[in-house]
């Protein structure tokens, strides 16, 4: 460990770790699908967003994602390519599209899904459903810290 005893650095540390070879295990199996990591965030949330009453947009996929919309754009483009979504122009205001995921979309979403859960499997069993319920409530507290963080420059 870099930090040695420093308990705050400590932290942060392992989350920079955990999420570097979370990350690594999910691009190796996601290029199986032919998709990055970054377009399966895209995609599962164009589905997932599919289910608010105005659909998914650039700007709220922007959101989503946590990205600007010049990124959501380029991503959008390459899942645009692989016929995994649809831009269709919305009715009130022709500069907005909704993004759609079409049925090739939504499947490889119900494929890759499984997959992720079984990855995560072993880690869940690590911790039990207290600990687990403790975890969450620190990691959204130190979650929310630095977005509000974001927010104040």
């Amino acid at each position: 460990m870099m930090y040695g005893d420093n308990n705050q650095r400590m932290v942060f540390e392992l989350i920079a770790g955990i999420h570097l070879k979370t990350r690594r295990r999910i691009n190796s199996m996601l290029k199986g699908y032919g998709i990055t990591y970054s377009q399966f965030g895209a995609l599962l949330a164009i589905v997932t967003g599919a289910k608010i009453e105005q659909g998914m947009n650039q700007s709220l996929l922007a959101k989503a994602l946590e990205t600007d919309t010049t990124n959501a754009m380029v991503i959008c483009d390459g899942l645009e390519k692989k016929q995994l979504i649809q831009r269709k122009p919305f009715a009130q205001d022709r500069r907005v599209n909704h993004l759609i995921a079409t049925p090739s979309g939504e499947e490889l979403i119900h494929k890759i899904l499984p997959d992720i859960e079984t990855l995560f499997r072993p880690f869940s069993e690590v911790l039990d459903d207290i600990e687990t319920e403790k975890l969450v409530f620190l990691l959204e507290k130190l979650y929310l810290h630095v977005k509000e963080s974001e927010r104040e420059k």
